[in-house]
Order: structure tokens, then C-alpha cells, then sequence
């Protein structure tokens, strides 16, 4: 499953995701449909009491399943998961852009706002060392409860001390 979602772009699965132009209300409609989208893709869509809810699966035009729902847990993952209707790739890419800019330029003596799960942001973080051999880069930041490491996918905001 894993080597199957890693040859695709999670950003290109979602554009035939939105191609495949799913309606956000189906009238009597509690489960997954599945819709044709560009290119031979199938997407099924769930919902949820009528209102569009996620996407269950992508199926490739080689007839490959690509179920987010069932992949280990990764950044592109998470970005699949929390799809919610057309128009809603270009939000998250929007959020991505500016999360990705906000932590690659962490250095040691910034200070760092950490999300600790989603919705759940902390600030106050002084970033004491900095892991770039890990993979995905790791951070070692100071705060009140003592120094933590973090993945370099949890500081969503860095200012310059």
C-alpha cells in the first residue's frame, strides 16, 4: 500500500480528486460513491448522512487502490485525510506553503511555536539544537518543562531571537 501511494503526488491525487467534481449534498446517501475523474482515475467519495465527508479511495487507471485511510501514518497522509471538498486542495497546499516556510528557516536561538497535536499550538520554545542528519530533521527546543526533541513537522512558527 505504501509503495503504491509513493509513486503518486499526494497534490496531483488530490487535483483528480476535485476532478472527479463530487456534489458537497447526495440525498439519501450514507456511504462511499464512486465517481469517475480525468485521466481513467475512480475516487470514492464518503458521506456522511448526505454531506460530503472525505475521500475513501483513489483507483488508478492500472486498477492500483490507494486508501489513505489505510497507509502508515506520513505528512501526506494527514494532508489526504483532511480533504473535505472542492476548492479544499488549494487551502491545504496554501497551509503547507506557509508551514513549510515557517520551519525550514528554524535555527538554534529562534524562538519556536510547536503544534503538539492538531489545533493544540504552544509557544515559547527556544530552539537549543538543531538534527538535520535525522530523517525529516529534528529540533531540540527549551521550554518550561525541560528540553524536548520535535519533528521538524511540528514547528509551525519560528522568530528570530
Amino acid at each position: 500500500m505504501a509503495e503504491v501511494a509513493s509513486k503518486y503526488d499526494v497534490w496531483e491525487l488530490l487535483a483528480i480528486a476535485e476532478s472527479a467534481n463530487p456534489p458537497e449534498h447526495k440525498v439519501d446517501c450514507y456511504w462511499e460513491v464512486e465517481m469517475q475523474a480525468r485521466d481513467g482515475w475512480y475516487v470514492s467519495f464518503s458521506y456522511d448522512c448526505g454531506e460530503l465527508d472525505f475521500i475513501g479511495y483513489w483507483l488508478s487507471p492500472d486498477s492500483e487502490k490507494i486508501e489513505p485511510w489505510e497507509m502508515p501514518e506520513s505528512h501526506d497522509r494527514d494532508i489526504m485525510i483532511a480533504w473535505r471538498s472542492v476548492g479544499c486542495r488549494a487551502r491545504l497546499l496554501e497551509l503547507h506553503q506557509r508551514q513549510a516556510v515557517a520551519f525550514v528557516h528554524a535555527r538554534v536561538g529562534d524562538w519556536a511555536q510547536i503544534r503538539h497535536e492538531p489545533g493544540l499550538l504552544d509557544d515559547g520554545y527556544k530552539v537549543v539544537a538543531v538534527d538535520d542528519k535525522s530523517p525529516g530533521r529534528r529540533l531540540c527546543v527549551q521550554g518550561t518543562e525541560g528540553r524536548i526533541w520535535v519533528a521538524n513537522r511540528n514547528v509551525v512558527g519560528a522568530v528570530r531571537a
